[in-house]
């Protein structure tokens, strides 16, 4: 199911069959600065599965960034739930392969403000 559209991308939950992918993303230490660490094999797998959790819990969590024209993973974004002082506050977060353009980041918050009514 697709979550949003743009004229080149679109957003949908992963699958399993995004891992390798995935993984590319997760275990590339320049891509991964802001985390401070590329990710192991098991930090991606923990990864995923906490993703799919907070679907089912939350109805939301990073999705799957697709590129239509070739159908290729180019990243994940989405929002997230952290705990800051006590309180679950709502982050929007992405990570995108090396030299992706962040169109679809400026299409997201969009979505997110409108559509979820969430003030930024």
């Amino acid at each position: 199911m697709k979550i949003l559209e743009t004229e080149r991308l679109y957003l949908r939950e992963f699958t399993i069959n995004d891992i390798n992918d995935l993984s590319e993303i997760l275990q590339d230490i320049e891509v991964m600065y802001a985390w401070e660490h590329s990710f192991s094999d098991e930090e991606v797998n923990n990864w995923f599965n906490k993703n799919s959790e907070s679907y089912i819990k939350n109805g939301f969590c990073f999705w799957a960034i697709i590129h239509k024209i070739i159908n290729k993973l180019l990243g994940y974004c989405g929002i997230t739930i952290q705990k800051i002082n006590g309180n679950d506050l709502l982050e929007i977060g992405y990570s995108l392969k090396k030299y992706i353009g962040i169109k679809v980041m400026q299409q997201k918050r969009h979505w997110v403000v409108k559509i979820m009514r969430l003030k930024h």
